[in-house]
Order: C-alpha cells, then sequence, then structure tokens
C-alpha cells in the first residue's frame, strides 16, 4: 500500500483531470478494502490519505468511523490524526458526533494537557448543541488549570458554548474576569474574546465587566507604549490583535454610560496619537478607535480627533482604507458635524476617484454634507460630478440633486437656474417626479412665470435632443406664451412666429416621442388663445396633420383640439391657465405646498398692437394679479377632515351670480344622469334617481354608481358639490342610520348618544342568495376622534339573513366643535371573488 507522500507525487504527476480521478478511484478503493482490518499502522496511513482527497474536492463519507476508531486510541499521535480528520470531514450537523461525546468526556480528564487540548481545540471547532450541553461544566473547570496552555484552549471552547447555548453563559463569567487580569498577552486575548461574547448574549455581564475597566485601560495603555517583544511584533506594533480587541470590549462597556466612557477619553487619545498609520496593522487599530469612539459616549476633542484620523487616512492611496473612512465619516456626521464640514473639500476630490465604489459612498456623504450655508458651492460639484456619473445611478443623482435645491435652495431664481442646468445635463434619464417637481416650481412662484419662460425658450433654442427640457419648455411656452411675448429684464419679447417655429421644429427633429408630440399640440392649442389670431390658421394646419397619425391617442387629440376653433368662448374657458395644485405632498420635495388658494383670472390675450409696443408694456405684479385671500381675525379656521372622506366643513361664501352658476353646473351634471335638474332646489333636496331598464337610463344609472357607489340618492348642496351618502343628523340620545346598502350589503348604525362619547351597534344584513365569506368592517375616522373598534361576533354572513351580525364601536370626540363623521369599509369574499364596499357616514354635527 502507497504512503501518504507516494500518493502526493502521483496526484502531482497526472497530466489531467481524467488521470487524476483515475488514481483517486483506484486509491479509495484500496482503503476502503483495508478498512477490515484492525491494523493501527495501516489505519493511521489511510485517514491521513483521506485528509488529503478530502482537501482535492472528492467525497469521503466512508472514511468517518476510521476516525473515530483512532480517537479512541490510547496514544497521542492517533488521536491527533484522529481528531484533526474529524474537523476536517465532519460538521456539526453530522449524526457521528454522538458517538464522539463520550470520547471528548474521557480525553478532557486525561492527565496529558496535550490530548485535553486536542480535544478542547475539537469542541472549539465542530461542537454542537449537544456536546456543548454536555461538556459546559468540564470546560468551566479546566479554565481554573494552572497550566496557561489548557487555559487557553479552555476559553476557545468556551466561547463556543457560549454562541451555541447562551444559557450557560452565566457560569463563565468570574473565570472570564480573572482571564482579563493575567499578566500573559495570550491568556488576555483568550479573556478579552469571551468576554465580548458575554457582553452579547448576557448583558447583565456587562455590569461585571465595567468593575474591571481601569484593568483593561492599563493593559491596553502598556501594549501601546510597550518596547519590542519578538513574539507579538508585528510590524513594529505590540500584539494588534489584543489591542483591538480591548479597544472593541471598552467601546460594549462604555455604550450608553457617560462615567465609564469619561475613562477612555485620556486613553483613546493615547491610541490616535501614537499609532501609525503607515501600514495595515495601524489602520486596523485607529478604525476600531473610531468605532468605539462612536460607540461611547465620546466628548468633542474625541470627536474631533477621530475625524483627523479618518481624513488623513482618506488622503491616502489606499482604496479600502478611503471607502471605510467614508463609511465612518458618515456616521460621525451626526456628532461632528462641524469637524467634517471643514474638510468638505476633501471628500468632495472623492467624487473624482477612479473606484466606483468610492464615488458612490463619497457622494452619498456629500448629500449628507449639504446645508443653506454651502448649498451654493456643493451643488455646483454635483453637478460637475453629475457629467461624469456612471449610467446606473445618474437618475438617482439627479432626484437627489433637484431634493437639496429644493430644500436648501437660497432664492426661488437659484432654484429654477439649478434645476434647470440639472435637467439639461441630465439628457433623457430624468425622472418623471423631477420632471413635475420643477413645473411645479414654476406654477407656484408667479413672479418667477415670465422669467422662467424665457429662460426655457433660450435654453430649447440651443438644444432640442433633451427629453425632459423639451417637455417642460413645450408646457412653459403654451402655458405662459402671452409673457413671453412681453420684455423681461435681458430678455427681449419673442414673436409668435418665432415661437410657434421652434414648437414646430421639435416635432420634425426626431428627438421627440408621442408623449412630446401630445405635448406640442396641447402648447399650439393653448397659444391659439395667448397670441393675435392671425396665427390660428397655421396651428390648425398643424393640427390637422395628426388627425390620420397612425397613434390613436394623437389622433383623437388632433380631432378633439381641431373642434376647439369653431367654439372660441369654449375655447378660451377650456385652455385657460392651471391652477395652483393644492395640498400636494410630494416625495422628493421636503416643502409641502403653500394652502393658500390663489383667485383664477382671465388671461389677457396678446394683440398686434401690443406686440408693436412691448418696451411700453410693463408685466403686472404679483401683488397686484395676484393677491391672496387673507382670512380674517374673527373667521373660524377651517376644518381638515380626513382626505379619504374629501370634504370641508367650511361654508363657501357666494354671491346670487356665483350661486346661480354652480346651480347651473349642477344641471349640467345631472343632465349627464337623469334630466334636467328643477330651479326650486334647497341647499339639501335629494334628487332620485330611478332605476329603470332602458338603455339610456341604464347607463345614467351605471354613471351614477361611479360616483355615488353605495346610495340612489343624491344629495346637491350649495357649498359642497361632494357626494355625501346621507344627510347629517342632530344630535339625539337614539338614532338608527343606514350607513350601506349596496351589493346586497345592508350595515345599519345604532347610535347611543353620551356625550363625548357615541356608541354605535353596527349591524349587517345579506340580501343576496350567496353566503359571504372572510366578512369584516375596517373604520377611518377624523384625527379628532379617537375610535375604539370591537371584533365583529362572525365573519360569515349568511344568505338572506338579516342582522345575523354585529359589530360595536366606540366614537369619542376630542374637539366640541367638529362633526362627527367615519368612513368604513366592508370586505367580504362572494362566490370565491373578493370584494370591497365603502360608505362615508356622518352622524351629528
Amino acid at each position: 500500500m502507497a504512503k501518504l507522500r507516494e500518493l502526493i507525487l502521483s496526484v502531482r504527476s497526472a497530466k489531467t483531470a481524467a488521470e487524476e480521478r483515475e488514481i483517486i478511484t483506484k486509491e479509495c478503493a484500496i482503503i476502503r478494502s483495508s478498512m477490515s482490518t484492525n491494523n493501527l499502522t495501516i489505519r493511521h496511513r489511510n485517514v491521513a490519505k483521506l485528509i488529503y482527497i478530502q482537501l482535492l474536492g472528492y467525497p469521503t463519507q466512508y472514511g468517518q468511523m476510521e476516525c473515530l476508531a483512532l480517537i479512541s486510541s490510547h496514544h497521542y499521535s492517533d488521536k491527533r490524526i484522529g481528531y484533526l480528520a474529524l474537523m476536517l470531514l465532519l460538521d456539526e450537523t453530522q449524526e457521528v458526533l454522538t458517538l464522539v461525546t463520550n470520547h471528548l468526556h474521557n480525553d478532557l480528564l486525561s492527565q496529558n494537557q496535550f490530548i485535553v487540548g486536542l480535544s478542547l481545540t475539537t469542541i472549539s471547532n465542530i461542537g454542537s448543541e449537544g456536546i456543548a450541553q454536555d461538556v459546559a461544566s468540564e470546560v468551566e473547570k479546566l479554565m481554573s488549570s494552572p497550566i496557561n496552555y489548557i487555559k487557553k484552549k479552555s476559553a476557545a471552547a468556551a466561547v463556543r458554548i457560549i454562541r451555541k447555548c447562551p444559557n450557560y453563559s452565566d457560569i463563565y463569567i468570574q473565570k472570564t474576569k480573572a482571564l482579563l487580569v493575567e499578566r500573559q498577552l495570550s491568556l488576555q486575548l483568550s479573556g478579552v474574546t469571551l468576554a465580548i461574547e458575554l457582553c452579547k448574549y448576557l448583558p447583565n455581564a456587562i455590569g461585571e465587566f465595567r468593575k474591571l475597566i481601569p484593568n483593561l485601560l492599563n493593559n491596553l495603555k502598556l501594549l501601546v507604549h510597550s518596547s519590542f517583544i519578538p513574539d507579538y511584533d508585528v510590524s513594529g506594533i505590540t500584539h494588534p490583535f489584543l489591542q483591538t480587541k480591548l479597544i472593541q470590549l471598552l467601546g460594549i462597556l462604555g455604550h450608553n454610560d457617560k462615567a465609564n466612557s469619561s475613562l477612555m477619553y485620556s486613553i483613546l487619545n493615547f491610541v490616535i496619537a501614537n499609532t501609525s498609520n503607515s501600514r495595515n496593522v495601524g489602520n486596523g487599530i485607529l478604525f476600531e478607535t473610531v468605532k468605539t469612539i462612536l460607540s461611547i459616549e465620546a466628548d468633542e476633542t474625541l470627536l474631533h480627533n477621530a475625524v483627523d484620523v479618518l481624513i488623513k487616512l482618506l488622503n491616502g492611496k489606499d482604496s479600502n482604507f478611503k471607502y471605510v473612512s467614508l463609511e465612518y465619516l458618515q456616521y460621525l456626521l451626526e456628532f461632528a458635524g462641524t469637524s467634517i464640514q471643514k474638510h468638505k473639500s476633501i471628500i468632495v476630490e472623492c467624487l473624482k476617484d477612479r473606484d466606483h465604489a468610492i464615488r458612490k459612498r463619497a457622494l452619498d456623504l456629500v448629500y449628507s454634507l449639504v446645508n443653506e450655508s454651502n448649498v451654493v458651492g456643493l451643488v455646483k460639484e454635483l453637478l460637475s460630478f453629475l457629467q461624469l456619473s456612471d449610467i446606473q445611478f445618474k437618475q438617482d443623482v439627479v432626484i437627489k440633486i433637484c431634493w437639496l435645491i429644493d430644500k436648501f435652495g437660497p432664492d426661488i431664481k437659484w432654484k429654477f437656474d439649478s434645476m434647470l442646468e440639472t435637467i439639461t445635463l441630465a439628457g433623457d434619464i430624468v425622472p418623471e417626479e423631477v420632471t413635475w417637481n420643477f413645473i411645479l416650481l414654476i406654477q407656484q412662484n408667479i413672479e418667477l412665470q415670465s422669467y422662467a419662460v424665457h429662460k426655457l425658450f433660450e435654453a430649447l433654442k440651443k438644444d432640442v435632443s433633451k427629453l425632459a427640457l423639451n417637455k417642460v419648455a413645450v408646457w412653459a411656452i403654451g402655458e405662459y406664451g402671452d409673457l413671453l411675448a412681453i420684455q423681461e429684464g435681458q430678455f427681449i419679447g419673442i414673436q409668435p412666429s418665432i415661437m410657434l417655429d421652434l414648437i414646430i421644429s421639435i416635432d420634425g427633429s426626431g428627438f421627440s416621442d408621442s408623449t412630446i408630440k401630445g405635448e406640442i399640440l396641447i402648447a399650439l392649442t393653448k397659444l391659439s388663445t395667448r397670441i393675435p389670431s392671425q396665427f390660428n390658421q397655421r396651428i390648425q394646419e398643424f393640427i390637422n396633420i395628426y388627425k390620420t397619425n397612425i397613434d390613436v391617442e394623437l389622433q383623437q387629440r388632433a380631432i378633439e383640439f381641431s373642434q376647439f376653433f369653431s367654439y372660441d368662448d369654449l375655447r378660451l374657458d377650456a385652455v385657460n391657465r392651471m391652477p395652483i395644485p393644492e395640498n400636494l405632498h410630494q416625495e422628493t420635495h421636503s416643502n409641502q405646498i403653500s394652502q393658500s388658494t390663489i383667485p383664477t383670472q382671465s388671461l389677457p390675450t396678446v394683440t398686434s398692437e401690443s406686440l408693436k409696443e412691448t418696451s411700453l408694456i410693463s408685466h403686472p405684479q404679483p401683488n397686484q394679479s395676484f393677491k391672496k385671500d387673507e382670512p380674517k381675525k374673527d373667521e373660524p379656521k377651517k376644518d381638515d377632515l380626513l382626505d379619504i372622506l374629501g370634504i370641508s366643513s367650511s361654508p363657501v361664501k357666494s354671491s346670487p351670480s356665483s350661486s346661480s352658476s354652480q346651480q347651473q353646473q349642477s344641471t349640467n351634471l345631472l343632465d349627464l344622469l337623469t334630466g334636467p335638474l328643477p330651479t326650486n332646489l334647497t341647499p339639501n333636496t335629494t334628487i332620485n334617481i330611478p332605476n329603470t331598464t332602458t338603455p339610456s337610463t341604464q347607463s345614467s344609472t351605471n354613471l351614477n354608481n361611479l360616483l355615488q357607489p353605495t346610495s340612489s340618492t343624491l344629495p346637491i348642496q350649495q357649498t359642497d358639490l361632494s357626494l355625501q351618502q346621507q344627510q347629517p343628523v342632530n344630535n339625539t340620545n337614539n338614532l338608527i342610520i343606514q350607513a350601506l346598502n349596496n351589493n346586497g350589503v345592508i350595515v345599519k348604525f345604532n347610535i347611543k348618544s353620551e356625550e363625548p362619547k357615541y356608541l354605535v351597534h353596527a349591524t349587517f344584513t345579506n340580501t343576496s342568495n350567496s353566503q359571504l365569506t372572510n366578512f369584516s368592517m375596517k373604520v377611518a375616522v377624523p384625527k379628532w376622534i379617537e375610535l375604539q373598534l370591537m371584533s365583529p361576533t362572525d365573519s360569515i354572513l349568511q344568505p338572506l339573513s338579516t342582522d345575523q351580525v354585529t359589530q360595536d364601536l366606540i366614537l369619542t370626540r376630542m374637539v366640541t366643535d367638529k362633526p362627527v363623521v367615519v368612513k368604513i369599509k366592508v370586505l367580504f369574499m362572494r362566490d370565491g371573488v373578493q370584494a370591497e364596499e365603502n360608505a362615508n357616514v356622518y352622524i351629528c354635527n
């Protein structure tokens, strides 16, 4: 039988993989055939070969029992190869390990320290939960051994036991404290490692180890200041592994403890000052020190020193150190933002690094550094970075730049110029939300609109290849074309013919998709009411081209717009300037839009005479043309109901003419549904819409269902056109309200009033022939109402059942002058199909 050396030589001499597999197959067959013998020499040699074959990646499960046979031997040499093979060929999930537990017990009690060491090493590497439970007490006793070799191995085994069985952690606390005060560095390392594990799994141990903080600080200082020790020196630093572990343990012990943290300040500053960053070993210690500073209650001096360390590493050439430094600076920004701001130029330089990961990490840090005082400079740097950034995260850069501009911009004009430059540089990868927010910026600031439309016109003339710029510019020219014809500061008034030439040139440039083409049609239709009528013929000719377009949507839009030109009054009203959105929340911008309402006014039409005298026309000031309504001092504030209800409790005062106009609008709406509206309606008059089977009335009923899915009546109020389920009722002690009656489900509320509480007993009726399963009701209330919702009595509604299922809820009105109103959502399964019904319920005023 060949020896291990001969097997290695034969494998190395194989010229192909097939030849190697042939050698291994023959050798494995020889090993299996010789397992029946009890010759220890052959068994020892076979297990050694199996270890080598395992390292080559071939299966060796058949040799596991040979390992157990060697472990049961009384000779150290056999046990050594047996335990080594056991750790390499098996793992903690193998059932064979249950047969090893007895041998481990016996070897832990051996008089030979090396055999004890073998057993402890095996426990440290592949000890399972069962083995950990069986040997926990023996390992704890061995930690008191007078032999340092066994102490060190026992500490390593204890770490494994704590990880597998945290319940046994408390028995190792006192022995760990003894290891922490040992003079030998290897024992200190074992003790510190064990202490860190105990702190992770046993929080009570932190208080015990805090008593030893002075000893730990003294040990750390001695290591940093010690002279050359050959056995523990690494690149001129004494035992860097122990130093790192000690600093890590100090961070755990000083967390959320101001008193003990203050004891560490001088030592941590000493470590920073006396550790060289010229080698990886020193940098590892410095990084661990910074991590500990972030964990403890550090003072300003310590935080400032930590920032200096990271900036020094950031100036180096190693990419790994740069990346980690940027990551720690991100964490330090919350505690030492002022110190980091002083080095922002170094951080900005990292945006030009060759490494993609470093650029991305630096970009995240720069975002966090921006504030009102440095936004102009940093946004300029970010725009420069945008031109060189990788395409995979260019879109994210655009979103964040625009967010910073909107949040920290010094004035509206700078915000507009910066966002215009951003979308110009970004090209075709500008997200839709950025374009939308840019349009909102122009809409919300009346004094900016004239300047904005001139700037966008000039930018569009220079480059029509940017889709986002095309979209915003075309929209602005169509919306504010009358302002574009008037001189604005350094910008001269633009002739309408030039506006039309530019817009029409985009259509034929090849840089317009279907969305841009649709925007062009809208813009030209709007321009027809903002420029002299002599240009309408040209606009109509262009729109007529799209009547035969292959795109159905564009074709339909062109046909509809062309009809506008036959009804001048309708066209003037339909393409009036867009109102400013209210109560709009945007994910990419932190500031919400102002809730003050700007009254809509008719737009002036630019005439031919006014174009000839543009220099004599003064643009109306915002405070003259758009005066905001200020509430009176004695006027009550508006109530903000839930967005889901979509109502307002504040009445709107209207003149007789406006009332008649609103009534006329109501009449037009009802003409679409059922016919003309009677003229003698009171504010709360209810119109009953009959349900017939004729085609015309059936379609009307369907349209009514779209608007009001849970009721067959349509209340019309002068102050609010919103559809309601039922009219508010007065405050009485006992009320019964039909909250919902639709799709075979009837919900009734039996209300008992006990101001400020309202006890509601809800009953559910199923009028259909199908069983309703998974039945539940959800309730939403405004912020001034407190809700207590009980569980329903059952989740199944039987067919044709009346008041079979009930549910109770308690409403508490926190503000007495607010209405009691709720929204309900009823969910159920009918014939395997999920369905839901919604209703708004007004209980009292």
